[in-house]
């Protein structure tokens, strides 16, 4: 997904509905984030979380969405507004200069704000349901480069469609020389067999102009996929994003000295 497109997708969980911007938040797109929150309120939701790991960049005008969002919560005489917030990045550091991050209830995963509200309210709905709602739930794929890395933070269902998609754009930057890529899988809940295709395919193409792809973040389930299909000795799996991006400073091209993530 290019930076400048924003979309925002929601998930229903428990009596939680997680809001996730995906792109810029500034004053053209966070009138997109804040029309469904009201949306919400009115409609009796009471309980949000905005889940901020794919903001690409915020400004003051997205600084104030955040606020006007927490005035409507607590509007109605609710907990502040919870925020995902990965820890130690740069929208954290936005937060505490604009000293707005006293306002609301910090998590570092979606989990952790959902093991929280569990304890404040009870709910009868099955956790993990995708919240239906006015606006198309899309398969995203957000670019970006860190020094000579290309991350790719993906977020939907891997399936024979958006394998394209993400083929697609991990051409583009093969042709262009990029070569040290990897995938951050954290919000990615299936694969199939188009995906796993792709993976061997274009590990192979990185790796035989002297690159690499490798992962952040895969789950449990992908785990399992992978190793059924030995896939986990081509790749390297990383538990974070930050340890794979250090990974290609470490100077082995291939990572083959270290031991792939438990």
């Amino acid at each position: 997904m290019p930076r400048d497109v924003f979309r925002v997708k929601y998930y229903r969980h428990g009596a939680d509905v997680l809001i996730r911007p995906c792109g810029p938040l500034n004053e053209l797109t966070s009138i997109r984030l804040l029309r469904p929150i009201l949306t919400l309120v009115k409609k009796g939701v009471t309980s949000l979380i905005v889940d901020l790991g794919l903001v690409t960049s915020i400004d003051s005008a997205g600084l104030e969405t955040l606020q006007e969002a927490n005035d409507l919560i607590k509007g109605v005489d609710q907990p502040s507004l919870r925020l995902v917030v990965v820890p130690n990045s740069w929208i954290e550091r936005q937060l505490r200069e604009s000293d707005l991050w006293r306002l609301f209830r910090i998590y570092s995963t979606p989990e952790q704000a959902w093991d929280a509200v569990s304890t404040e309210i009870d709910s009868e709905e099955p956790a993990g349901k995708t919240l239906e709602f006015d606006e198309e739930l899309n398969f995203t794929v957000s670019r970006d480069v860190v020094g000579d890395v290309v991350v790719y933070a993906i977020d939907g269902e891997l399936d024979l469609e958006e394998v394209r998609r993400l083929k697609n754009v991990l051409m583009e930057d093969l042709h262009s020389g990029n070569i040290r890529v990897v995938l951050d899988m954290r919000w990615v809940g299936f694969i199939d067999s188009s995906a796993l295709g792709l993976f061997a395919n274009m590990g192979k193409k990185f790796q035989d102009k002297g690159g690499d792809l490798r992962f952040a973040n895969i789950n449990a389930q992908t785990r399992r996929v992978f190793k059924v299909f030995r896939l986990d000795r081509l790749f390297r799996d990383f538990g974070t994003l930050e340890e794979a991006i250090r990974s290609y400073r470490s100077g082995d091209p291939h990572g083959t000295k270290d031991q792939p993530a438990s």
